[in-house]
């Protein structure tokens, strides 16, 4: 007739009515962990199989094919080092961080739909830093990049100047 589990004694039930929420029950933990049972699967799996992935394509692209055309042309070893340089920036500054300090932070962290956005902004990231890697890219970028930068330095440099 009682729904009062035989692991409770009378003084724990009547600390309980009472208002007194002190009841003092042994809970088997073999079977928990310490880390939550939810796993962020995008931030866990996703982003770093992602960078891995690129990370691979990246260091063929830098360490195959643009090693053999400089051999083959030693004058485009300039283009050769804006690569390396913008490959330490991507490993650096990316890789690592998400794949080791942001990978560790929100993995088990909620799944919201700002996940989804990061994710698919890291994929165009990870795509952009890949076309730096092919060299007709780079003079396309040179081309777009300077210009732009010499507009900015003017704008600059009169609005300093009515100043």
């Amino acid at each position: 007739m009682s729904n009062i589990d035989p692991e409770y004694n009378i003084e724990q039930i009547q600390n309980l009515y009472q208002g007194n929420n002190i009841v003092h029950n042994t809970v088997n933990t073999d079977n928990f962990t310490t880390e939550s049972s939810f796993v962020n699967k995008i931030w866990k799996y996703y982003i770093p199989a992602i960078n891995k992935i690129f990370l691979v394509l990246y260091l063929i692209l830098i360490l195959i094919v643009d090693l053999y055309i400089i051999i083959k042309n030693p004058n485009l070893t300039f283009f050769w080092a804006i690569m390396l340089f913008v490959f330490s920036i991507y490993y650096l500054g990316c890789f690592l961080v998400e794949n080791r300090g942001l990978k560790k932070k929100l993995e088990y962290a909620h799944v919201g739909n700002l996940d989804y956005i990061i994710l698919i902004l890291i994929i165009f990231r990870n795509i952009i830093f890949l076309l730096n890697f092919i060299p007709g890219i780079q003079l396309i970028g040179i081309l777009i990049f300077f210009p732009l930068l010499i507009l900015i330095c003017i704008i600059n440099y009169l609005e300093n100047k009515k100043r």
